[in-house]
């Protein structure tokens, strides 16, 4: 029994490990001005990748007033996805494991969901007023809609998977998620 306990409490505490290190990671990133992230250089260095997004069909937005089309400008394009594909990845990965590290604790209901929501959507919150403090970066009406809506796509995917409802589907990252409509 003795064992048993040992390997629970190493288990917690290894989850809530992954939780401070998403903090971290959140942390490092949202000081970084976006200079210092802008990945655009190394992007224009692989011509291949370009040329295959400059091929695919149109896909046209505005984010942060400013136009992203991925044939006028697919640089840009990619850059932006890049940027938030790792917004998403992070929040994601912070919600799972906040989800296993509650867990842990006992709640072993849909509680843990909940609570797990919350915090991410508090964390994405306060990360984006903070960057109003970072040179270079500005907070976005855009991303607020974007860290929530990946939580709870995240969780919610989750959930039905381990809870075995069937034919439950959400895009983590839609046009619609960040304040645009689809085109046709």
């Amino acid at each position: 029994m003795d064992v048993l306990k040992t390997h629970i409490r190493v288990n917690t505490l290894f989850r809530w490990l992954l939780v401070f290190l998403c903090l971290v990671a959140i942390a490092h990133f949202s000081n970084q001005t976006f200079h210092v992230q802008d990945l655009r250089s190394e992007i224009r260095k692989h011509k291949t990748l370009v040329s295959e997004v400059r091929k695919l069909p149109e896909v046209r937005f505005t984010y942060s007033q400013k136009p992203t089309d991925n044939r006028k400008n697919p640089v840009d394009f990619i850059h932006f996805f890049i940027r938030k594909g790792a917004h998403v990845a992070m929040y994601g990965l912070l919600g799972l494991s906040l989800v296993g590290a509650l867990w842990g604790m006992g709640f072993h209901d849909k509680r843990r969901w909940f609570i797990a929501a919350i915090i991410v959507i508090t964390i994405a919150g306060l990360d984006e007023w903070h960057q109003t403090f970072v040179g270079d970066r500005a907070t976005r009406t855009e991303s607020h809609s974007i860290t929530p809506t990946t939580t709870l796509c995240y969780n919610f995917q989750d959930y039905s998977r381990k809870s075995g409802i069937k034919g439950c589907e959400c895009k983590t990252m839609t046009l619609c998620s960040v304040g645009q409509k689809r085109r046709p």
